[in-house]
């Protein structure tokens, strides 16, 4: 499935248990996260391990993943997002490496 934006087009893969959104690092406005999640959602390919999970744990994940992309930490797994069931110690973790990212996102310094 092909999502339009005026700058990108969004890959969004669905699977058994998971849903991946290609190249997710190029979408870096928290609202287009949003509108992109809330399309996975409402899809009824959308696996119940990802229609479970609220919007904004799904968009700390993105968020986190974003952040990590743009410090060059692994790129090749960073660069897209697999949204699946997560574990509780995760999802914290995609919590706090969210913030930052956020930060960055609302100075518009991305």
């Amino acid at each position: 499935m092909n999502k339009n934006n005026k700058q990108q087009t969004t890959m969004i893969k669905f699977s058994n248990h998971s849903v991946q959104v290609t190249d997710s690092y190029k979408v870096t406005r928290l609202k287009r996260m949003k509108e992109i999640i809330s399309e996975i959602h409402s899809d009824n390919r959308c696996c119940d391990e990802v229609k479970s999970r609220n919007t904004f744990s799904l968009v700390n994940e993105w968020c986190a993943h974003n952040l990590l992309y743009m410090c060059k930490y692994k790129r090749e797994r960073t660069a897209d997002v697999d949204f699946n069931d997560e574990s509780t110690i995760r999802k914290i973790a995609y919590f706090f490496l969210s913030i930052p990212y956020r930060i960055i996102s609302f100075l518009h310094i991305i």
